[in-house]
């Protein structure tokens, strides 16, 4: 088991891509990670949301995350670079 603690504030939603191998987190730091589940390391960091981050999902080929803020907006994220689309 590994524990990830690189939010600074209080994660509020988690979500796996369908193979179990890329988790993407978000919190009230106002920012989105994605770690790779196989060796416990974050590969990307989401920032450009302006206040906390509420939900967080993956599309169903896992190339892509979508996160939604209460800062009115919705984000669509690439995976593997972590810029936002």
């Amino acid at each position: 088991m590994h524990t990830f603690s690189d939010h600074t504030d209080e994660v509020f939603d988690i979500d796996f891509n369908k193979t179990g191998t890329k988790l993407a987190s978000v919190s009230a730091d106002g920012t989105g990670r994605i770690y790779n589940v196989l060796d416990n390391t974050c590969c990307a960091t989401l920032t450009g949301h302006t206040k906390s981050i509420s939900k967080v999902r993956f599309n169903g080929q896992g190339t892509k995350v979508v996160t939604a803020s209460e800062d009115s907006t919705c984000r669509l994220w690439d995976v593997e670079s972590g810029k936002e689309l």
